[in-house]
């Protein structure tokens, strides 16, 4: 296997960003991870700033807690696997994660061993961290990881409607809508009407 394949699902790897003082290693959740992760989901979906340019806030109001993310540390992990990019060197020097040295996460699944695609979902980059490419590195590790392991060529996703912007940057990344299932999301309020998820598909 060559090193371009290994930069992308590696554990351990060091990968170098837009910014030259910021590097990142990847790694998979650990139990430590579990209240950052759930924070920086949060942050992802409703906002840490009234700025951010991907949340739901405006069409819903939704929370996740930590029940939600740590049933991740005991899956299966040839049904599902998920990554983390850390900052590399940890700002901690006691080498414990702040919720800063987090940069972003992702996960990749599948229904079984016998599955024809492979299922993207989770994918956030830290606020902090944003404008660097750390999205497009999350979304082709997820690619890469699904194809060279789980030998799948179709990619799937979720994402919550209207997300007009979110939907073009998928779009932009090959991303084709192939329908529409039912919001579910636990507890959540709807903000605006026909609030829906709309599925994407790409096939390599």
């Amino acid at each position: 296997m060559s090193d371009q394949q290994q930069l992308f699902y590696s554990e351990g790897r060091i990968i170098n960003t837009k910014d030259p003082n910021i590097s990142i290693r990847l790694r998979y959740i650990e139990e430590r991870d579990v209240d950052n992760i759930t924070t920086l989901l949060n942050w992802s979906y409703v906002g840490k700033s009234k700025d951010q340019w991907t949340t739901v806030a405006r069409f819903v109001t939704l929370q996740f807690t930590k029940d939600m993310v740590e049933p991740d540390l005991t899956v299966n992990p040839d049904l599902k696997k998920i990554f983390i990019f850390e900052r590399y060197p940890l700002t901690n020097s006691t080498g414990i994660n702040s919720i800063e040295d987090i940069v972003g996460s992702v996960s990749t699944s599948r229904d079984s061993l016998d599955s024809d695609r492979g299922y993207i979902s989770r994918l956030f980059v830290n606020p902090s961290y944003q404008g660097l490419g750390i999205g497009n590195m999350l979304l082709r590790l997820a690619e890469e990881y699904i194809h060279q392991v789980y030998k799948y060529s179709i990619f799937t996703l979720e994402i919550v409607s209207p997300r007009d912007e979110l939907l073009k940057w998928y779009q932009s990344n090959n991303y084709k809508i192939c329908g529409r299932s039912v919001f579910d999301f636990p507890n959540a309020i709807s903000l605006v009407d026909d609030i829906h998820y709309i599925k994407l598909i790409k096939y390599r």
